[in-house]
């Protein structure tokens, strides 16, 4: 498999700009929180989104967002 750290490396507009909409909500070295994504600034890409919360003691997974779009593809 691919992997890229610079948009600019894929063919596809729709990757470059959900990569440009990421790291415009990073902070130094950190990933986007919660509360820095705006559902209404990413609405076409909804569908496709998935939450996931990992907590370490105990290790469990946490979902809490599933897109439609995975629930169709996946059945569930």
């Amino acid at each position: 498999m691919q992997s890229f750290t610079d948009a600019a490396q894929t063919d596809s507009e729709i990757i470059r700009q959900r990569f440009g909409y990421w790291h415009s909500k990073c902070g130094p070295g950190a990933i986007p929180k919660r509360n820095d994504i705006d559902p209404g600034e990413i609405f076409p890409i909804l569908p496709n989104i998935l939450i996931v919360d990992f907590e370490q003691d105990p290790f469990r997974v946490k979902v809490r967002l599933v897109g439609t779009r995975i629930v169709e593809v996946t059945g569930y």
